[in-house]
């Protein structure tokens, strides 16, 4: 016989993690969404994008990018459901 009393408290315990991790996601996304200059990058030769000066941090694509990019596909998203 299975311990209902123990898988229900699991249950419950993997819930709150849960809640507990979307709601950090959220923050994260909220912040970073904040922080992201939304003008277009541009970049030079090598693959540096000259609009947000991070030409010695990262190629394509830059973080400013990737920001607008998700969230452009959470808007898209929620339009749906």
């Amino acid at each position: 016989m299975c311990d209902l009393d123990g898988a229900k408290t699991s249950l419950e315990s993997l819930l709150d993690e849960v809640r507990d991790l979307k709601a950090e996601r959220d923050m994260w996304r909220t912040l970073a969404v904040a922080l992201a200059d939304e003008s277009p990058c541009w970049y030079d030769h090598h693959g540096y994008c000259q609009a947000h000066s991070l030409h010695s941090l990262y190629e394509k694509p830059c973080p400013h990018d990737i920001v607008q990019q998700l969230l452009k596909q959470a808007l898209a998203g929620k339009k749906r459901g």
